[in-house]
């Protein structure tokens, strides 16, 4: 496994010229209406380095089958595909308009998540441009298994793994094929390979990267921020971000604002809500006697959440769902607004605990509203903590240092083999 570290200060290498394949199913976006895939921040920042993108992914509801961003991206919903899905027919159309495209001009590298290259491998064989595997979620087994700590999902996680790959053999195809995997953080590359024990496959960390100017610590955007929630300064906030939902914590969260000694928190939930499940949340806080501490805002732009993570005193991050790098922790940290979340597997490579934020025992609420608790009574521990985490997120976690480690492994796996 190679772990990516490096320097603000390095040269950049061009890249103008290249192009790129990129393989996966959209799925909706955070605002209803919206589409997005798992490259869409990827994608933009290749064309920032001038590589050519073409980005083939499963069919929109809504029937659109073209889109282009900028001169240099191209996306295809393929239409006879299934929507949000990796099906027969996905592998069979990508292959078909990647050998296309690829004919008119061919592409220097491929880049896919999980089964979605299997088409065009299958097709092309060896002929096939070096494929990069993309991995951001955790195997379920092995989450399932570190989250219990249980004997028993320990001991049968390496059967379990070996069942899926067999259900999932066009993942396990995949993996096998791949130049490199390239994982987000150090714990997910080690579950991928370990989700693989019997073959041996070349794992890369690369993180997300952020704009640490956009996201960073602004007092005004704060001031007005809370004055749209309509929340006073005395008032601390909890925020929530990502879609509301139970495998996300929206639930957990709620319970632990209920068991909080400071009586004076307020709880935000920002993000995609279905009007069934805001107004069960909202039937909960009733009973838990904190009706009148939250706000589900809804849906927010990404270019627009900014301010509210300059206005949180906390982000609440309760998810267990298997996350690789939840990118809402890194936002929040770099506008110098700490994080207490569930002790995931890949949170180690984001938060040192008790220096930049907190982590506690997953689905332990009580833990939850005791470092929730603690943090909120502690003003000196707010600023130490803030200011590291701000401190954190600039040094590992800007775009430069990220496209940097993307131009390194596109350079490497494209030269031709000697």
């Amino acid at each position: 496994m190679r772990v990516v570290s490096l320097s603000r200060e390095q040269s950049l290498k061009d890249m103008t010229g290249m192009r790129v394949c990129i393989f996966a199913r959209a799925v909706d976006g955070h605002t209803p209406g919206t589409y997005r895939w798992p490259f869409s921040i990827l994608v933009e920042r290749f064309a920032k380095q001038g590589i050519e993108c073409l980005v083939l992914t499963t069919a929109r509801e809504d029937g659109v089958e073209f889109e282009t961003i900028g001169p240099l991206v191209t996306i295809r919903y393929l239409a006879g595909t299934a929507p949000k899905k990796t099906t027969s027919a996905y592998w069979r159309r990508s292959a078909a308009e990647f050998a296309t495209a690829h004919a008119r001009q061919p592409f220097d590298v491929v880049v896919g998540r999980g089964d979605t290259a299997y088409g065009l491998l299958v097709s092309m064989g060896k002929r096939s441009p070096v494929l990069i595997n993309h991995e951001g979620s955790f195997p379920p087994e092995i989450m399932r298994a570190r989250l219990t700590q249980r004997s028993v999902d320990r001991l049968l996680t390496p059967l379990v793994s070996l069942a899926r790959a067999v259900v999932k053999r066009q993942r396990q195809y995949c993996l096998g094929r791949s130049a490199e995997v390239v994982c987000l953080t150090r714990a997910l590359a080690e579950a991928v390979s370990s989700s693989v024990w019997w073959s041996t496959i070349k794992t890369r960390v690369i993180p997300y990267g952020i704009d640490t100017d956009a996201y960073a610590p602004s007092p005004p955007c704060a001031a007005t921020a809370r004055e749209k929630l309509q929340i006073p300064s005395a008032m601390p906030i909890l925020l929530y971000v990502g879609r509301v939902n139970s495998s996300k914590g929206a639930e957990e969260a709620l319970k632990a604002l209920a068991r909080l000694r400071n009586g004076n928190a307020h709880l935000v939930y920002i993000g995609a809500v279905e009007p069934v499940y805001a107004a069960s949340l909202e039937e909960l806080a009733e009973s838990l006697g904190v009706a009148g501490r939250i706000s589900i805002v809804g849906p927010v732009a990404v270019d627009r959440l900014a301010p509210f993570y300059c206005a949180a005193d906390l982000l609440l991050f309760a998810s267990l769902h298997n996350e690789g790098l939840p990118k809402v922790i890194v936002e929040a940290m770099a506008c110098g607004t700490p994080a207490i979340a569930y002790n995931l597997p890949g949170l180690s490579d984001i938060i040192n605990n008790q220096i930049d934020g907190c982590v506690v025992q997953p689905g332990d609420i009580a833990e939850l509203a005791t470092g929730i608790d603690t943090f909120l009574d502690d003003p000196d521990m707010q600023d130490k903590m803030g200011r590291a985490a701000r401190d954190r997120m600039v040094s590992a976690f800007t775009h430069q240092s990220v496209d940097e480690a993307w131009r390194d492994l596109l350079d490497e796996v494209s030269k031709p083999a000697p």
